[in-house]
């Protein structure tokens, strides 16, 4: 029975039918006595349908997704391999293409009584991505010290161009037709720049400092700009077409931080440790040219203790 005293489901539900294909691989080249140099290659692949609704004219109608999905990317690694600091860099350079098409998984909408048809479900929208990404780690491991910290920088664009089609028969198509058209060109681009440093410190006789701390700041836009029709028309086919005008663009930035101090009393068979931490977050977003948007800001703070033991038993 259904928690929320739904007896029935008039959505049809979500069918999966799909296969994921991955393919990898790796070239290193490990000659140099300082340097170690590697290639990377990998390749995925998202194939097969997925059956879900489609709302349209206040109902629900079924609808078929064949899916065409893959991702390409290239790594370069740089990794020292005898220095007293070791740094791993990468450089990597993805691509993400979707072109999934729509059909018709029948015409009749799932409330069996409403006379209006999906006669009509297509697009040739089609969509990339690319994604370069770039990663330096370094770590440091000493008597009494130890650092290891990151910082990853990601640059992403978004292109998105092509048309929708999704036309209903009013009346099983005796009244007219009813075709909502989207012709748009969307983009949108974001920035992504993280980072993280930890550091240890043996002080003697049991006692360990702890200090970590975390940057992230993305940014990313979005523009999308084209028509949006409504095409109405008679059974003979004749008709008019309403048209909307789209030009709009938006933001959003979120930005987070995060710093925590640990000390931590280490015994034979035991050890306690206590500290604090503290946060901030801004987050500020706008959808549309006409939104006068939204910045909020949050912060937290507050600490930690804990203890633990260990019994041996013979």
């Amino acid at each position: 029975d259904s928690f929320f005293g739904l007896d029935t489901d008039d959505t049809g539900g979500v069918r999966n039918d799909w296969n994921i294909d991955r393919w990898a691989g790796r070239v290193r080249y490990d000659g140099w006595s300082a340097l170690r140099l590697s290639l990377i290659l990998r390749y995925v692949h998202r194939g097969g349908t997925v059956d879900r609704p489609l709302y349209g004219l206040a109902q629900f109608y079924p609808m078929r997704v064949n899916l065409d999905e893959n991702m390409k990317e290239a790594t370069v690694r740089l990794e020292t391999k005898d220095f007293p600091v070791h740094i791993l860099f990468e450089q990597s350079q993805a691509r993400y293409e979707r072109e999934d098409r729509w059909a018709p998984l029948g015409s009749f909408a799932y409330d069996a009584t409403d006379p209006d048809v999906l006669d009509k479900l297509k697009t040739d929208r089609m969509d990339k991505q690319d994604v370069p990404t770039s990663r330096l780690m370094a770590a440091y491991r000493g008597r009494r010290v130890e650092i290891a910290g990151a910082f990853m920088y990601s640059s992403i664009d978004l292109h998105s161009t092509g048309t929708a089609w999704q036309g209903f028969g009013i009346g099983g198509g005796q009244t007219g037709t009813v075709t909502y058209i989207d012709n748009l060109i969307s983009s949108a681009q974001q920035d992504m720049k993280a980072g993280n440093l930890h550091l240890g410190f043996d002080l003697g006789a049991g006692w360990v400092l702890r200090l970590s701390g975390d940057y992230r700041n993305t940014t990313a836009d979005s523009n999308q700009i084209g028509e949006r029709l409504i095409r109405i028309a008679n059974p003979g086919g004749w008709g008019f077409d309403l048209s909307n005008p789209v030009n709009e663009s938006g933001v959003f930035n979120v930005k987070d931080q995060m710093g925590r101090l640990e000390l931590e009393h280490r015994g034979t068979n035991w050890s306690v440790w206590g500290g604090g931490f503290t946060g901030t977050r801004d987050v500020s977003w706008r959808r549309t040219n006409n939104d006068p948007g939204e910045d909020i800001s949050r912060d937290s703070k507050g600490c930690q203790i804990g203890r633990a033991s260990c019994r041996e038993r013979v």
